[in-house]
């Protein structure tokens, strides 16, 4: 119907038939690179995370630091954010004195829009007897910028339930 329409309009339908076709086009060709997109902040991502556990296997908190963005920031339960990458290579460096020697990371959903993603995955962390110390789940802001995807926001809580202290009686209820 439209095509015939835009016949029997002469020069102004050609031009109307040439855009509408030019239209599909410049959408159809949008659609992929989107896809490509995802993929490519999958496989980014999917890397970024082996050298993350093969430098903590490694004790490099260098290493790991280089994975955040200079900008980047932790932000670990029970404790204040941690800003840029001197102060998070020092936190893992911490991490990296206690008794562990595995971390083990999943992604379970990875979201990209241009030149950021989010990721949501399970940990677990490995004692050096090989032991599940803790396991829990994550999540982590990427940015794409010139050095590639790097962590721009990393927030994580363990699976392990709250421990509270006893209940202490009021004072006043004291003989």
């Amino acid at each position: 119907m439209f095509l015939a329409r835009a016949r029997s309009m002469g020069r102004f339908g050609s031009v109307a038939l040439t855009m509408f076709i030019l239209g599909i086009a410049v959408v159809a060709g949008c659609t992929p690179q989107k896809k490509e997109d995802a993929t490519n902040a999958r496989a980014s991502v999917d890397a970024a995370n082996r050298q993350f556990m093969d430098a903590f296997a490694r004790g490099d908190a260098a290493a790991i630091a280089t994975l955040y963005a200079e900008d980047g920031q932790l932000l670990p339960p029970g404790n204040q954010p941690v800003q840029g990458r001197t102060a998070i290579e020092k936190l893992w460096r911490g991490v990296l004195s206690l008794p562990v020697k595995g971390f083990q990371l999943t992604t379970v959903e990875l979201i990209a829009h241009d030149d950021d993603a989010a990721e949501v995955g399970r940990y677990a962390i490995i004692g050096n007897d090989g032991r599940e110390l803790d396991s829990g789940k994550y999540i982590v802001l990427w940015k794409r910028g010139a050095a590639g995807w790097k962590v721009y926001r990393d927030m994580w809580n363990s699976n392990a339930p709250v421990v509270s202290p006893p209940p202490t009686a009021p004072p006043d209820s004291m003989p």
